[in-house]
């Protein structure tokens, strides 16, 4: 595995913005510590040392450039310890990308910025430079996929039309309806952003919509089978993504025991379920007509003799898509 690949190519499949610069700089300050560990330490025994500085570099900028794009804010002015409260508090990175940028902070950047007799030899300076290189792949990656989310609901948003019969939809209908629109743009999204472009997606259009995250922040909540709830006073709506058995065969088959037991006893009024594939899926909607409660499935044509949902037939799925065209957020051209 060569990391320096990888983080160019992570760096490469970003589209060009704000954040540019500061991508590119995070590659030069690795490659120079590349070249400052490869130096001649019997010649130069500070050349590890030197190597830290670069590798300090470089772990700031992949705070900051993450900051900037996950969280949409100037990050000038932060320190790495201010950034890594802020990507804790609101659940903006993976939780163990997080563990490893508070331990390299406190293992390497910290000690090299306020002790000016430490040095460092070889081991040291080489576990500096994978560990800086693989949380900068995984920040990357996530940056790379919260502008592909963004733009997706953009294109959701964009392609939003003032229709009078949507008063003629109910809430459930709708939520289905931003659901389907933003599941079909977010193809290129990643899993962890999806979720939260769902929500962001309903929030765009008046919900009050959340993801479902633990108290730890250490995954999804696995107390509640929904990724993203939707509540108001009224109602309340729970959205559950799953992937397509088509490309995990060992995933088991989706059943309503859960669903059931988790409507009725949080007093849900309807459920969604979308059921991710591949990239070029034909993403449409169906409503499960026999279900005991309002039920839509988002999932490619070919997905729906899959959905083992009940021990007793959910009746005929019914291809409702329509209800995006309807409420004003039909399938654009990217």
């Amino acid at each position: 595995m060569d990391l320096i690949a990888l983080l160019n190519d992570a760096v490469a499949k970003i589209p060009s913005g704000d954040h540019s610069q500061g991508l590119n700089a995070i590659v030069r300050h690795v490659n120079n510590a590349i070249r400052h560990i490869e130096r001649d330490q019997n010649l130069d025994p500070d050349s590890c040392t030197d190597a830290i500085y670069r590798t300090n570099q470089a772990y700031e900028g992949s705070l900051k450039e993450a900051y900037r794009v996950l969280a949409g804010k100037d990050p000038s002015g932060l320190s790495p310890f201010q950034i890594e409260g802020y990507l804790e508090s609101n659940n903006t990175v993976r939780p163990r990308v997080l563990t490893q940028l508070t331990r390299y902070r406190k293992d390497y950047r910290n000690p090299s910025a306020h002790d000016y007799k430490l040095d460092f030899d070889n081991d040291e300076a080489l576990l500096a430079i994978v560990s800086v290189c693989g949380f900068a792949i995984l920040l990357l990656n996530q940056i790379r996929s919260k502008i592909e989310s963004t733009a997706a609901q953009a294109r959701v948003a964009v392609n939003t039309l003032v229709n009078n019969n949507t008063s003629t939809l109910s809430n459930a209908e709708k939520v289905a309806a931003i659901c389907l629109a933003y599941t079909r743009e977010s193809t290129n999204v990643d899993w962890y952003e999806y979720e939260r472009g769902i929500a962001e997606s309903l929030v765009a259009y008046g919900y009050n919509a959340d993801v479902q995250f633990d108290e730890n922040n250490d995954d999804l909540n696995e107390n509640t089978l929904w990724d993203v709830i939707v509540r108001d006073n009224d109602y309340v709506i729970g959205i559950d993504s799953r992937l397509s058995r088509r490309y995990r065969t060992d995933l088991k088959p989706m059943t309503m025991v859960g669903y059931d037991t988790t409507l009725s006893h949080d007093n849900f009024n309807a459920a969604v379920i979308t059921v991710r594939s591949s990239k070029d899926t034909d993403y449409r909607l169906y409503h499960a007509a026999k279900a005991p409660y309002p039920l839509y499935i988002i999932c490619d044509p070919a997905d729906t003799d899959q959905l083992t949902l009940s021990e007793e037939s959910l009746g005929t799925l019914t291809d409702v898509s329509s209800l995006a065209e309807q409420l004003g957020v039909s399938h654009t051209t990217k």
